[in-house]
């Protein structure tokens, strides 16, 4: 019966609202039974009963109809009772949250937050669609419904503070073995957020950018971020930002991630995530823009020598992105590597204390950078120059055997030069390197002569050396 009642609303029930506040009565009465698969049917016919009403039934309805959901439903002893209320809050945002004021919306979307920490997956994802759902209904007081009968009613409001509140605070406070979850599910929230911008409010693909800049803060605090937390903020910004943005929009939305690299306060994790969405925006349009070359040398250039390793990885890999798209760009980004490599090892036999790091970080930042651009040249449709293969190996060799008699330089020269050889080694033909066979075997002589146990003892610990 209730199945039934449930289908006469979902199809004729903007002619039928007169009856909602009846049928509210019935479910409420059904949530009483023992049975739970009585109560998750009682509130699918809620469900329906709402979705159906579309919002222009009377306003005593729907105010019986969120107590009903906010004091049984979504804190039912079942689970499949518990995932049927979030999906009848889901179903209030849908509907434009008939009778609910500012106050219900935060408070609705606190008890959605807290239900994202229940051990049942499923749980967790209905209330994480359900959480998106409100808290776009709260950024778009024009689309919330006032509902009919005798006021006053609640004026419609923003939601002001709901991103931050519900979505980036317990997403950068989320810690322990239920963390992971955690975040899961607020950035499945945050993409069903960013949807419903879109797709049901239609706000311009121009806003996302804002957005985007809020998601990418929730990595401000390097104390508080890891792989996971990085994993899914890449996934708001892919999914919930970039999918949904027009061609002309990611253009300009490349030259707005270049300045977040430029940004004094951003932190490394910021700056990598700007730099991983910005090579997969580049291969989303497949081409390099003229205002995104303009910027090139002072973002993503200026990004290979930051003092983060990892962000000094990620802009060469960002490098390799752009090459990729537009192959005609790897000669000379190649030459200026090289060209850059041999003035700061020239640099680096003279600099002293923290001068001295910052040459090193560049140096390291550049070698990694021409060994990305050498393990993708083959593959390109233009292939690599000619006179590739024999110009790195040439720096790679001299890096190898003609390193700084600084020992920290030493060090990060030879790490330099066998990347580049590594490189170099894996991507070329065999034909390239065969008449330098042996000049390259001999790179390795001095690391395997003498007696094993000897180099042990007056090492200590080869973790280095290795």
């Amino acid at each position: 019966a209730a199945q039934c009642l449930g289908e006469l609303y979902r199809q004729f029930g903007r002619r039928i609202t007169s009856g909602l506040l009846e049928t509210t009565i019935i479910a409420a009465k059904l949530m009483k039974f023992n049975e739970e698969f009585v109560r998750q049917e009682a509130l699918l016919l809620l469900q329906n009963a709402l979705e159906g009403s579309g919002g222009s039934a009377a306003a005593s309805a729907y105010s019986e109809a969120f107590r009903l959901i906010m004091r049984f439903a979504i804190v039912d002893k079942s689970f499949v009772v518990r995932i049927a209320g979030a999906r009848c809050l889901k179903a209030f945002a849908h509907i434009g949250g008939p009778c609910l004021g500012v106050g219900e919306l935060d408070n609705s979307a606190t008890h959605c937050v807290k239900a994202i920490e229940d051990p049942i997956a499923s749980v967790r994802d209905a209330f994480a669609e359900a959480l998106g759902s409100l808290l776009a209904l709260g950024m778009n007081p024009q689309a919330q419904v006032q509902p009919k009968g005798k006021g006053p009613f609640p004026p419609a409001k923003k939601l002001e503070g709901g991103l931050q509140r519900h979505l980036a605070l317990p997403f950068t406070r989320a810690n322990g073995a239920k963390s992971k979850n955690m975040r899961v599910n607020l950035t499945l929230s945050w993409v069903y957020f960013l949807q419903a911008i879109r797709l049901k409010y239609f706000h311009p693909d121009s806003e996302l950018q804002d957005y985007a800049l809020q998601v990418m803060d929730m990595l401000r605090a390097d104390i508080f971020v890891d792989s996971h937390a990085l994993a899914c903020v890449l996934y708001i910004l892919r999914i919930g930002v970039t999918d949904q943005m027009t061609e002309p929009t990611q253009r300009s939305f490349l030259v707005f991630l270049g300045k977040q690299l430029q940004a004094v306060d951003a932190s490394p994790f910021m700056k990598i995530a700007a730099l991983r969405t910005l090579s997969y925006t580049l291969k989303t349009l497949g081409e390099v823009p003229s205002e995104f070359k303009e910027v090139l040398d002072s973002t993503v250039v200026a990004a290979v020598s930051h003092s983060s390793q990892l962000v000094r990885i990620e802009a060469a890999l960002t490098l390799r992105a752009l090459a990729e798209v537009d192959p005609t760009c790897v000669s000379g980004l190649i030459t200026y590597g090289v060209t850059t490599l041999n003035a700061l090892r020239e640099n680096v036999s003279f600099e002293k204390g923290s001068s001295l790091m910052v040459e090193l970080d560049s140096l390291h930042g550049q070698a990694t950078v021409v060994a990305a651009l050498i393990f993708i040249s083959p593959k390109l449709p233009l292939g690599y120059p000619a006179r590739l293969p024999k110009l790195v190996l040439e720096v790679s060799k001299k890096m190898l055997t003609e390193s700084s008699r600084n020992t920290l330089a030493a060090t990060v020269e030879k790490e330099a030069g066998w990347l580049l050889l590594s490189s170099l080694l894996a991507s070329m033909p065999k034909e390239e390197l065969e008449d330098q066979v042996f000049d390259i075997l001999s790179l390795w002589a001095t690391l395997f002569s003498g007696n094993a146990e000897h180099i042990i003892k007056q090492h200590g610990d080869l973790t280095s050396k290795i």
